[in-house]
This record gives structure tokens, C-alpha cells and sequence, in this order.
């Protein structure tokens, strides 16, 4: 007898069967390697939504100065840091800043409180994809030191 399994080819010339415990070796390094790509695609997610948020909120942050000095829709708010411009620089010249700035709010969303209710809304979920992405990256960290430690036990 050659000594080769025929029921068990694994590769030409292979004369034993595979050992079990190097089956399922294996199939544990795959599954590891499963979870690792899927904590990976989490962190980038958890990243990338951080990142988002952080960016609209900046963006939206901006786009309320103009309401917040007391630019709106309706026209200059009185009492407000637009109003007490206005009353220095007396008769407003078109195409100035003031001018621009006013056009914008009386033209756009700008000169709303939406751009404030996002600039919220964006804040809120920038810290919470913080969190959840600090959280998830402290537990890896001691996931990995813990399974460092193992072969050392």
C-alpha cells in the first residue's frame, strides 16, 4: 500500500488524513478574522460618523451667525448686535456686508432657526458617536491585552 487516502486529497501526494484539531484551527483563525473585519468596518462607521458630525455642525454653526446677530427673514431684529450696526453705519449701502448679510437672511434658511437646530442636532450626535467609538475602542484595547495574557496563564 502507497499509504495515500484516497478518500481525503488534500493535495496531490498526500499520504494522511487532515488532523481534526488543525479543521478546526482553522475555522477558528476564519471566525476570528470574520470579527476582526467587522470591528474594523465599526470603527470606521463610528469614525466616519464623527467626522460628519463634527463637520456639520461647524458648517451649520456658521450658517446661524447671521441669525444669531439678528439677521432674519423678516428683516433686522431690533435690539438685537444687527440693529445696533445698523443705527452706526446710519444709511446702508447696497452691496455692502451689511447688505449681503441681510439679503442672505431675508432670502434663505439662514435667516431662520434652522441652522441652529442643526448645528444642536450635529453636536449631539458628533458626542455621541464619540463616546460609542471611545467605548468601543477601550474595550478592544483591553480585549486585546487580555488575550495577549492568555498564553502567558
Amino acid at each position: 500500500s502507497s499509504g495515500i487516502n484516497a478518500e481525503w486529497p488534500l493535495r496531490p501526494g498526500a499520504d494522511e488524513t487532515p488532523n481534526p484539531k488543525s479543521i478546526s484551527l482553522t475555522d477558528d483563525i476564519e471566525q476570528i478574522d470574520r470579527e476582526n473585519k467587522k470591528e474594523k468596518l465599526k470603527e470606521k462607521l463610528l469614525l466616519g460618523a464623527t467626522a460628519a458630525g463634527g463637520t456639520t455642525a461647524v458648517a451649520a454653526g456658521a450658517a446661524s451667525v447671521p441669525f444669531a446677530m439678528g439677521f432674519t427673514s423678516a428683516g433686522v431684529a431690533a435690539g438685537s448686535a444687527a440693529a445696533a450696526i445698523q443705527s452706526g453705519i446710519g444709511s446702508v449701502a447696497a452691496g455692502s456686508g451689511f447688505a449681503i448679510m441681510q439679503s442672505i437672511a431675508a432670502t434663505t434658511l439662514i435667516g431662520t432657526a434652522l441652522p441652529v437646530v442643526i448645528a444642536v442636532g450635529a453636536v449631539a450626535g458628533t458626542v455621541t458617536s464619540g463616546v460609542l467609538l471611545h467605548k468601543h475602542l477601550k474595550k478592544k484595547k483591553s480585549t486585546d491585552c487580555d488575550s495577549a495574557l492568555i498564553p502567558l496563564l
